[in-house]
């Protein structure tokens, strides 16, 4: 999704030990997509909450981009292109 979003190719990803995580499916899919999967440490939710907030902020900062972008290239505004929808006088 990420990679489809930002046009960009994932190499690593930092994440818990969730169960969802560790499971031999997720390890699989990641070898073969070429990630690299480091584990947070045990008990340590501050390390998951900086990490957290860095994603967020990395994604809110190249989202706004890619609208601006995409506004810019077919002539309308960022709300438009965001919602689907054109948005003029009702009346």
């Amino acid at each position: 999704m990420v990679e489809r979003q930002q046009d960009r190719l994932v190499k690593a990803i930092r994440t818990d030990r969730g169960g969802e995580f560790l499971s031999k499916d997720f390890s699989t899919w990641l070898k073969k997509q070429g990630i690299r999967h480091s584990l947070t440490m045990p008990y340590s939710p501050a390390m998951n909450g900086i990490a957290e907030h860095v994603e967020k902020r990395w994604m809110r900062v190249h989202q706004k981009k890619y609208l601006e972008a995409l506004a810019a290239n077919f002539g309308k505004s960022e709300g438009e292109v965001a919602l689907g929808e054109e948005h003029g006088n009702r009346g």
